[in-house]
């Protein structure tokens, strides 16, 4: 039978997980040490995470417990930036994102361009909107992590400034995103 296993290194998303799917075995690790047996697993998903790894590798790891023909999936949300007022909230966060490790800077699709171990990767997007209130929102843009990291007069001063870019949009709104969706497998 399917048996899904998840790889995480912070304790904090094992709470998560382990409310969400409580029969969910968590492994802790990182996707540069996967403690898992060579070619054991049919696929290996990463969401929201790429980026963060250390890429090559990750890749090196990520092969090794695939079986051949097996499928890495890494999925990212980001927010619709066509999108007047959510163009506007990412100007307000490129303001603080320094160095950060982001997906929109695509540093991390550089380790598949010689990856031979791997097919050339494949891309799919989907549109989609997160219904939210102010409240929902600035739970959200405090949760990305440089906003998190900020001591706490900064942090609120940025939850400000979100307060009046979403002052216009009524009590409830839609947050709209786009999906990035990319696959390849395992020669």
């Amino acid at each position: 039978a399917p048996r899904l296993i998840a790889v995480e290194p912070l304790q904090g998303m094992w709470r998560h997980l382990h409310a969400a799917s409580p029969e969910l075995p968590v492994v802790a690790a990182t996707a540069e040490r996967i403690p898992l047996r060579n070619q054991s697993v049919d696929a290996v998903t990463v969401a929201q995470a790429f980026h963060w790894f250390r890429a090559e590798e990750a890749l090196g790891e990520i092969r090794r417990v695939l079986r051949p023909g097996g499928r890495l999936g890494m999925v990212w949300n980001r927010r619709d930036q066509s999108v007047p007022w959510v163009a506007e909230l990412g100007r307000l966060l490129d303001r603080y994102e320094r160095d950060t490790p982001r997906f929109a800077k695509g540093l991390w699709a550089k380790a598949f361009e010689s990856n031979a171990p791997f097919t050339p990767l494949e891309e799919r997007s989907f549109r989609h909107e997160q219904e939210l209130d102010l409240a929902g929102l600035q739970d959200r843009v405090g949760s990305v992590s440089f906003v998190a990291a900020l001591d706490a007069d900064e942090k609120a001063r940025v939850l400000d400034e979100v307060a009046g870019i979403a002052s216009g949009l009524g009590e409830r709104f839609a947050l709209p995103y786009v999906t990035e969706v990319f696959c390849c497998s395992r020669r």
